[in-house]
């Protein structure tokens, strides 16, 4: 939460010095205005939410910033450690299993963002979340404590696999709700 705060401040007055005032001359700070535009667009974006790096590579680009320019604004933005691959990975991890995805989905949704397989794979296990029990109380949301196993087995078994849970976590979810 500091961290957020921080980029904020930063973000803030980053706007407010380049913009009004001109302290940071252009060679100590960044090589062109283009460059000035780039930088406190990106951590304008960085300070409402936490972006993988290619999404953010993809919110500038559609902005207008030109592609040459963009490299070093990325890599000077990882380096200072406004952005971290490592820092979305979790949080994006972290929301998703709060909001009871299972991990095939989650692992998707990953890649999709840009996400290294080796990175999610040790987001995922340092987390440890519990997916039967992820399942078990996506089953009890959506189909409540009296459905029947014999009529809807199909019909769960569909919707818990359409949220990223294997067949085996499937199959523990259900047979929690029959041992009530």
């Amino acid at each position: 939460m500091a961290a957020k705060k921080c980029l904020k401040v930063e973000a803030l007055l980053l706007l407010r010095y380049t913009a009004v005032s001109n302290i940071f001359p252009a060679e100590d700070f960044c090589s062109t205005m283009e460059d000035q535009d780039i930088r406190v667009r990106a951590i304008g974006l960085l300070s409402r939410r936490e972006h993988s790096l290619k999404e953010l590579q993809q919110k500038l680009l559609a902005k207008g910033a030109d592609p040459d320019a963009l490299k070093p604004v990325l890599e000077w933005v990882v380096a200072e450690n406004y952005q971290s691959d490592q820092r979305y990975c979790e949080m994006l991890v972290r929301n998703r299993c709060d909001a009871g995805y299972g991990m095939m989905r989650i692992r998707q949704e990953l890649s999709v963002k840009g996400i290294d397989r080796e990175l999610a794979g040790e987001v995922l296990e340092s987390l440890q979340p519990d997916w039967c029990d992820i399942a078990y109380q996506q089953l009890l949301k959506r189909f409540g404590e009296n459905w029947q196993v014999g009529h809807d087995a199909r019909k769960v078994q569909a919707f818990l696999a359409r949220r990223g849970f294997d067949s085996s976590q499937v199959k523990v979810a259900m047979h929690r709700q029959q041992d009530w």
